[in-house]
This record gives C-alpha cells, structure tokens and sequence, in this order.
C-alpha cells in the first residue's frame, strides 16, 4: 500500500495546493509519487502544472476507468532535466461531478481502493479548502495529514 497524504486547510488561498504540488514534487525525487486533486471545482493542480491531460477524475467515476488510468505525467518541457520523472498526478475534473463534490460511503471507498493499487509509494491527496463533513469524513482514510494556514 502507498503511503497516503492528506494535504487540507481550513479556508481557501492559503497555498494548500502550492504546497501539495511541491512537496509530492519533492518527494518524487526518493520515490513514485502521485498527487491526486480532489480540490473540485478549481482544477487548481491542473491549472498550477500546465500539463495537457487526457483522463481526470470524470473518467474515474463516469466513464468507469482504472485511476491508474487516469495518471497524467508531467510534461517534459516542465522538467527538461527529468529530475522528477516518478511524479505524476491525477487532475480534478474540469467541472464538479457529485462524487465527488458531495462524498458519500461508495464514491469515497470506490477512491480509496483504487488509491491503494496506484503504481506509487507516497499519494497526496489536495483536499478540497475547507473543514466541512465531506473533507473531515476522508482524514482518518489516509495515513498522514498536513493542514496548510
């Protein structure tokens, strides 16, 4: 199993993802990682990265694909000297989609098996801003937890 990292904040602005994106940088330098925006609404990783992908999280839970399908590489430009080869990342939708803007028990289980058989040792995961049941109800799934303020 990787290990899981919750990356969350109690307002929005705070540099939650700027911080989610480096640190999984960074811990890609020692080992596979992958980021997973769960910051609907915003795409801010997508955004941040400036990456072309081909399948998000709509393609997770809509169009029943494999989350290990769903991996998007960073693009080669961004780190010429490969430096960060074992990071990758898997984007937000480009538009909310319930399951994942409104948790409930299938949606957030369906994730989290399939975030226990990504090809990674460390996942972060860019929780949405906020403390509000649905990001409160994902904590205790993960195994590590940094609260940006």
């Amino acid at each position: 199993m990787p290990r899981i990292i919750t990356v969350s904040s109690g307002k929005g602005g705070v540099g939650k993802t700027t911080f989610a994106v480096n640190f999984a940088l960074t811990l890609s330098r020692v080992a596979p990682t992958v980021l997973v925006d769960l910051d609907t609404g915003t795409s801010s990783v997508r955004n941040t990265l400036d990456t072309p992908v081909q399948k998000d999280l709509y393609h997770f839970f809509r169009k029943k694909q494999r989350l290990a399908d769903c991996i998007t590489g960073l693009d080669p430009m961004l780190d010429p000297q490969g430096l960060f080869k074992n990071f990758s990342f898997i984007a937000a939708p480009m538009h909310s989609i319930d399951e994942i803007t409104n948790w409930n028990d299938a949606s957030r289980w369906k994730l989290v098996h399939a975030i226990n058989e990504l090809p990674a040792e460390f996942v972060m995961l860019d929780l949405r801003a906020g403390l509000d049941a649905n990001v409160i109800d994902f904590l205790p799934l993960s195994n590590s937890g940094i609260l940006v303020f």
